[in-house]
């Protein structure tokens, strides 16, 4: 039976989003402008200063698995205006000073981004309880709106360190980060009008249909550990074409906000096309094939990479086509949008609901660690490999896992138990 119905989103996706944005703001101030911070007042050499930042963003890395325990315990509400709270505290224990509190501020943001990852998309989920043929198109959405987050706080963090007033930056985007509680207010008091069902005891054993739906999470989140290391080689490989082949207003701005701006246009652009698709299909098929998009954004990656191997895309900053790095650049973010959104849209909505946030934390863990596995991974690769056989490479491996998602998607979507829904 086809599905007809409302193609409008709910607007605390919207609200959601916004605190996100805000929050993201504070968090940023912690994790760029700190470490200059306490170099500035020479409480560490900058070498200790850039070892503690190594640690401080290797440790959020793993937190949000113990993160995603602790917002199934106090519930999504608590979690992300905790998470919100720590941030912004942490921001204004910095004024301060005072070195032991400089320690305590660290450990309350790491955790407040603990809480708030996972406890956001959980609850982001139960707006779609009642709405499934808009949750991929509704995460894909909010995904693509978050970036404006990453993107406003360069924008800000860089206005703030050119006044060479640090005490300030941390005030003003503490300042911001608890403003994003209003707009999380707004959501809370339509979650609260929401008629949920209560969750399951946290000790009551699983169904056969749960332990199958939650083995379709794992499976899928390990795929994406593959994805993410392959798609942060193309952002390394893109990132220095900007400098020289971007369009000229965009090369007037500094490097990362560059990047940022033209993910930010690229990731907003798709999103809100992809949503219009994803409602026309829901609307043909009554279901959603989450597991096939995944599928098609390893496909679409392994694109990328074959076009970095192509004589009119060569590597050794000879003469590029400028088309084909807006095209490659594309391509990523399509891929990307294909499977970070979905895979979280589809966790949120297989998972029992008692381990609903802790596997979104586990996938953001994987999500994180993609990035310094990367480096891991280029120890093992002999040095004479050239660049041309390394793209080759991976863009085999992308199109083997691609392959291998596809060929396992009835078997999957199956453990899905979708009929149960």
């Amino acid at each position: 039976m086809k599905y007809i119905g409302s193609s409008r989103q709910p607007t605390a996706l919207y609200y959601i989003a916004l605190t996100e944005i805000c929050r993201r703001i504070a968090f940023g101030a912690i994790a760029y402008l700190f470490f200059f911070y306490i170099a500035d007042f020479q409480y560490f050499t900058e070498h200790a200063s850039g070892q503690i930042g190594t640690v401080f963003l290797s440790i959020t890395i793993f937190l949000p698995i113990l993160g995603g325990f602790i917002v199934e315990r106090i519930h999504y509400r608590l979690s992300v205006i905790w998470g919100i709270l720590l941030n912004a505290i942490g921001c204004f224990l910095i004024l301060t000073s005072s070195l032991p509190f400089l320690f305590i501020a660290l450990v309350l943001v790491a955790f407040g981004n603990a809480l708030f990852q996972p406890g956001s998309y959980a609850l982001l989920g139960t707006f779609y309880q009642q709405k499934p043929h808009l949750r991929d198109s509704g995460f894909s959405i909010y995904y693509a709106l978050i970036s404006l987050g990453q993107l406003s706080a360069f924008w800000i963090l860089n206005s703030l360190a050119d006044l060479k007033n640090l005490q300030a930056a941390f005030a003003i985007t503490g300042s911001i980060g608890l403003i994003g509680l209003i707009p999380l207010s707004i959501a809370l008091k339509q979650y609260n009008r929401l008629k949920l069902q209560a969750a399951e005891n946290a000790f009551s054993p699983l169904h056969k249909q749960e332990k199958d739906r939650i083995w379709v999470a794992v499976i899928l989140t390990l795929f994406s550990i593959v994805f993410w290391i392959a798609q942060d080689l193309s952002h390394t490989t893109l990132s220095p074409l900007w400098i020289e082949y971007g369009p000229s207003m965009i090369r007037l701005l500094p490097f990362d906000m560059q990047l940022f701006s033209i993910q930010s246009l690229y990731l907003i652009s798709i999103a809100l096309v992809l949503a219009k698709i994803y409602l026309f299909s829901y609307k043909k098929r009554s279901y959603s094939n989450a597991i096939l998009k995944i599928s098609l954004a390893f496909f679409i990656l392994s694109i990328c990479f074959a076009m970095f191997t192509l004589d009119s895309f060569e590597l050794n900053f000879g003469s590029y086509v400028t088309s084909s790095v807006f095209t490659v650049y594309f391509f990523v973010v399509l891929a990307e949008l294909l499977l970070a959104p979905i895979g979280l849209s589809l966790i949120t909505r297989l998972s029992p609901r008692r381990y609903t946030a802790v596997l979104i934390g586990i996938w953001i863990t994987c999500f994180n660690a993609a990035f310094y596995l990367r480096d891991l991974a280029f120890l093992f690769i002999p040095s004479p490999v050239s660049p041309h056989m390394l793209f080759e490479t991976v863009a085999i491996a992308l199109i083997i896992i691609g392959l291998l998602v596809f060929a396992l998607s009835k078997k999957l979507n199956r453990m899905c138990h979708f009929e149960l829904f």
